[in-house]
């Protein structure tokens, strides 16, 4: 069926359902249809195509005849067969479809991009009967726009720069590239002149590659230098080529830049590694995995002697000197297959048979070609000489040749690990010459030096082969002792010693005669965990040797220095209590037993430790003993006590604070201190305060001790001497001291609850404070009827459980409110002898 006819059947339905003839009344129907390069078709309200033109049967290959008849899903790939029934219903609709682009199947297979248009046709009376479908084949537009997304998505993604300009140099296009390259976004960038990333120096390579690229020609691949936006400098490879327009006319450039920094230094590194090769001062040998020499540098013909072609090819052991045996050879090649690497002190042998000492290492090393190993060297003969000459001076004592401290505490390593494996035990000897500098002041320097060195020779001269010596000071010498079989071994060894030692000495024709004191520390080999910390206990006993005399040797008890560690720690820890306010008093009432008066109170210091708790004196105040710390302990107990005695008086409440003092304390600086006191507390009443002497410590200068004491009277303050009878000549301090009351020792008072045998004690002590003319107390009062017996032997005044047990100072008050003195007590009949 011809295409004219297929037009005149279709215009005839059309006039006879609409009465009108389309064909004759538009004679430029056909025309258009003929001549049309699209595809102009229509097609019933289901699909089916009427008309089919040459435009339709370019595109999509088939002819009028093959088509006419037939349903649209033709031409429709499967996944788009749902597209037909939307046209179908849109038409159907009354609306039209412009410039839809979709996939259609041509005859051959291919798929065909079309740009399609639908409109409805209607009769006279608006009718929708058919659908008028114009097609173009926009397959060529569809491809170049993919390529150009492509070209544009590889613009954008790509790591490179690509950077368009004008010929002005001001920038027109910038990628993502050239964002991470050079820090800008492309918004700041943007009409910015190129120059912005150029240094200084190379602001002149901007203008000939505009006239360059001006005149039409292309930048080839070069290496520059640019500035990142953070001020860091970039090395790039640059290829830069002209922009055309449509004439052939140039107006702009496009720049590809990628960033060669990292490349570039490691290609300086491999250069500034190559000169370091060819410059160093080592000899460096490489080998392949063989161990067969490939290349040597300029050093190794220095210091070795051989040119490059006399060992290239051969192996390393051609080097190697009969100064070390095989075993060297061994040791090097399994650190190195073992480890990759060996370094080490080996000996070499040179072009002309002498020797070089090196220090060597090894390196394997992995290539792409496989393993390769680089041995690096340096000749350290002369070092090797003054090393040798070092360690003597480094180990050796000048004078008198010996090994100093360091070789000294090095061989007793050894001599441990070796006498450990036999389970043995050593001694070590601290050695310091008695009055040494008096030799030197008595003859001279020179006199001396020639001493030290007869002194060092006797010394080793009586020590066995196992033992060692060494010189650690001006007069001070170190040793060990090993392989004693008993003490009498070591006794006649220390006695022959000694006795070598004190033995007079001819110098320079002048008799001259030395002793020495010696420290002496036993250990086991398998308990010898810290060297150093043995020596200086042997330290500790010379020096203990020399204070009992001189002359003799001591040797170091670890029980006795535990136990001066732990009373040091004490005393430490105390310290640390004054200064965190740790200390707190409590107050135990003294009382008239006859009427239950209150006469005073006894401070009593407790302290509240950190992590033990609240301890009593009982727990610390040993440790002080002998200690300048209980000079700052006792101040601080009497500054406490002072406060509360200002603090009662206030509420109406005097009671005399007894307080605690080591006898041994009355001493100016003590007297200084009270006085610096009174000056802190201007409301104390020297009155209420009584000065409890304790007996602990001798009394070395009674006579200061009495001056002290009556200038404290003076001032008001009272004394009393506290457990009489049990310390320092109490009867001497008794007549000489100006003690105002003598307090009775508990241990006269409990002790089974003062039987005959103490009750003589305590009656006599009674009888000599009335001689003296002093009053007299009691302590340790824990029952009713020890009071009563008090009583009946002249004892009128006490403290102890069966009163008050100690209290904090808030409760005093209350306390004294509230006592009563027991009724048999009131009734006890007390000897008139005693008027206290």
């Amino acid at each position: 069926m011809s295409q004219e006819k297929t037009v005149q059947d279709y215009s005839a339905k059309v006039k006879e359902s609409t009465g009108e003839d389309l064909y004759e009344s538009d004679d430029f129907l056909k025309n258009i249809v003929d001549s049309s390069s699209d595809a102009i078709i229509t097609k019933d309200l289901k699909g089916v195509i009427r008309s089919w033109n040459k435009g339709a049967e370019k595109i999509f290959g088939y002819s009028a005849q093959e088509m006419i008849g037939e349903s649209m899903l033709r031409l429709i790939p499967e996944d788009l067969l749902y597209e037909e029934e939307v046209f179908l219903k849109t038409i159907a609709s009354g609306k039209s479809i412009d410039h839809f682009q979709a996939r259609r199947i041509h005859k051959d297979g291919r798929i065909i991009h079309v740009s399609i248009s639908l409109s409805p046709i209607r009769n006279s009376q608006g009718v929708i009967f058919g659908i008028s479908k114009i097609a173009r084949d926009v397959s060529k537009e569809f491809e170049l726009m993919e390529a150009l997304k492509l070209v544009k998505s590889a613009v954008e993604n790509s790591t490179d720069a690509i950077i368009t300009k004008d010929l002005n140099g001001i920038i027109s296009g910038w990628n993502k590239g050239a964002e991470n390259i050079f820090g800008y976004s492309a918004q700041e960038m943007i009409g910015a002149s190129m120059l912005r990333l150029f240094p200084p120096n190379r602001e002149l390579e901007e203008a000939l590659i505009l006239e360059k690229i001006s005149s039409g020609k292309r930048v080839d691949t070069f290496q520059t230098e640019r500035i990142h936006k953070d001020g860091h400098m970039i090395h790039l490879s640059v290829t830069i080529s002209p922009i055309f327009d449509s004439r052939g006319v140039v107006m702009g450039a496009t720049k590809i830049a990628r960033d060669i920094t990292v490349e570039w230094n490691l290609t300086n590194r491999l250069k500034v590694i190559n000169e370091i090769y060819q410059q160093s001062h080592q000899a460096v040998v490489l080998t392949d995995e063989h161990g067969t020499i490939t290349e040597v540098n300029p050093a190794f013909t220095i210091i070795m002697g051989y040119q490059p072609e006399e060992v290239i090819g051969k192996n390393p052991l051609m080097f190697h000197s009969s100064k070390q045996g095989p075993e060297v050879i061994r040791h090097i090649e399994d650190e190195v297959l073992e480890k990759n690497h060996f370094q080490g002190e080996v000996w070499a042998r040179r072009k002309d048979g002498s020797t070089v000492a090196s220090l060597l290492t090894i390196g394997k090393i992995q290539t792409t070609e496989g393993s390769r190993f680089a041995g690096i060297f340096s000749d350290i003969t002369a070092l090797k000489a003054s090393e040798d000459q070092l360690l003597k001076i480094v180990h050796y004592d000048p004078l008198t040749g010996l090994p100093n401290r360091l070789l000294f505490i090095e061989r007793l390593k050894a001599k441990i690990l070796s006498c450990a494996q036999l389970n043995g035990g050593l001694a070590i000897i601290y050695i310091d010459l008695d009055d040494f500098s008096h030799i030197n002041e008595q003859f001279s320097l020179a006199v001396g030096d020639r001493l030290m060195i007869e002194v060092a020779r006797r010394l080793s001269a009586s020590m066995r082969e196992a033992d060692s010596l060494a010189r650690v000071g001006s007069d001070e010498f170190v040793g060990y002792l090993s392989g004693m079989a008993n003490n009498v071994e070591f006794e006649v060894l220390m006695e022959r010693l000694m006795r070598n030692l004190s033995a007079p000495f001819t110098i320079e024709n002048q008799s001259v005669q030395i002793t020495g004191s010696i420290g002496v520390r036993f250990f086991a080999c398998d308990d010898a965990q810290n060297i150093e910390l043995l020596v200086r206990q042997a330290d500790q006993a010379m020096i203990a040797a020399k204070q009992s005399g001189k002359h003799r040797y001591i040797i170091f008890d670890p029980a006795r220095d535990l136990e001066t560690k732990q009373r040091l720690a004490s005393l430490d820890d105390i310290s640390n209590g004054i200064a965190r306010n740790e200390f707190f008093m409590k107050y135990q009432p003294k009382v008239n037993l006859k009427s239950g008066e209150m006469t005073g109170v006894e401070a009593l210091v407790r302290w509240n430790h950190s992590s033990k708790g609240v301890l009593t004196p009982g727990d610390f105040l040993p440790g002080l003993i002998d200690t300048k710390l209980k000079i700052e302990f006792t101040e601080n107990v009497i500054k406490m006590a002072f406060a509360q005695s200002v603090a009662w008086a206030k509420e109406g409440l005097v009671p005399v604070v007894s307080i605690n003092v080591y006898i041994n304390q009355l001493q100016d600086t003590f007297f200084d201190f009270i006085k610096i006191q009174m000056a802190q507390f201007p409301n104390l009443n020297p009155r209420n305060i009584e000065f409890e002497l304790l007996e602990t410590d001798a009394l070395l200068d009674t006579a200061k001790a009495i001056y002290i004491m009556e200038e404290l009277h003076a001032l008001g303050f009272s004394f009393s001497i506290d457990d009489f009878g049990t310390g320092y000549s109490s009867l001497t301090y008794l007549r000489k001291l100006p003690f105002d009351t003598i307090k009775i020792d508990q241990g006269f008072v409990l002790n089974e609850g003062l039987a005959e045998k103490n009750v003589d004690i305590v009656r006599a002590i009674i009888e000599l404070a009335k001689i003296f003319d002093r009053h007299v107390i009691a302590e340790g009062i824990e029952t009713v009827e020890i009071g009563t017996r008090l009583i009946e032997l002249g004892c009128l005044h006490g403290q102890g459980y069966a009163i008050a047990k100690p209290m904090e100072a808030k409760e005093i008050i209350k306390w004294h409110e509230q006592w009563r003195a027991p009724e048999v007590w009131l009734t006890a009949i007390a000897p008139t002898l005693n008027p206290s």
